[in-house]
């Protein structure tokens, strides 16, 4: 076993599949943050995965799934409401997680599966398809990316394509002529940085039921910097979604559990 992850997530999820100008938004502020400045931000990484997840009725301080080879439990510590004020006012559930990691071989994996997927144990499995595309930036660092995203013949190109990045099956963009994002496999284990804010997109469908979801994460006790708060407010200065309110924000666990209860 791991020893135990710590971190700071503020989430929103919402039903459906993501709007057009989402992605467009995300995926020119993820590449200006990597082309502009100096330090040194993580190159948007996509990857696309299924995770078996095992559901407690009740329990949306508790995740307990089954990634490829390793078997991961997250547990919140606590949670309190948020509000990041900028040009457009975003508020949510902020939630403090450890998370445990047993890796395994092939034979401790089929083991892991044979045990989530008993009918006969208590509780709840659904397989979680995943899309999701993270980038990271230096939090000390809090130079508006914003302001010049977009700038550039390169950068002005890629933000007006307006398709999806990595979508192909071969790992190229959705365009054919290749993404500039990183492919990972499912075995890898994607971990933030000490100093680092994180922030993803992901699509997500399990059931009959599609998401998708936008986070932001850090180092605990992070969020509440001043620092942190000016470099949030920057990244979602100009986000074209719905709004980011603390009825749409919660984890997956709360996700899933209000899904499927309603089925």
């Amino acid at each position: 076993m791991s020893e135990p992850f710590a971190t700071e997530e503020l989430r929103w999820m919402f039903e459906g599949a993501c709007p057009k100008d989402v992605w467009n938004w995300y995926r020119r502020l993820a590449w200006a943050s990597v082309t502009d400045g100096k330090g040194k931000p993580s190159a948007p990484q996509r990857e696309q995965r299924s995770d078996l997840y095992f559901i407690l009725d009740g329990r949306e301080d508790l995740g307990l799934k089954l990634r490829g080879d390793k078997l991961q439990l997250k547990t919140r510590l606590d949670q309190h409401s948020l509000a990041v004020e900028g040009t457009i006012k975003a508020t949510g559930r902020l939630e403090s997680w450890h998370r445990f990691t047993w890796s395994s071989d092939g034979v401790q994996a089929a083991g892991f599966q044979a045990a989530l997927a008993d009918n006969q144990r208590d509780g709840r499995r659904v397989d979680v398809a995943k899309i999701r595309w993270q980038s990271s930036l230096p939090i000390d660092q809090i130079k508006a990316k914003s302001e010049k995203a977009g700038n550039g013949k390169a950068e002005a190109a890629k933000a007006k394509s307006g398709k999806r990045p990595g979508k192909g099956a071969d790992g190229k963009g959705a365009d054919g002529k290749g993404s500039p994002t990183q492919v990972l496999s499912a075995q890898d284990e994607v971990r933030r940085e000490p100093g680092f804010l994180m922030w993803e997109l992901v699509e997500i469908a399990f059931a009959k039921h599609q998401f998708w979801s936008l986070s932001l994460e850090t180092d605990p006790g992070e969020m509440k910097r001043g620092k942190t708060q000016k470099l949030m407010a920057k990244l979602l200065q100009d986000y074209p979604g719905p709004a980011l309110t603390g009825k749409s924000s919660m984890g997956y666990p709360a996700m899933l559990l209000g899904a499927l209860g309603a089925d």
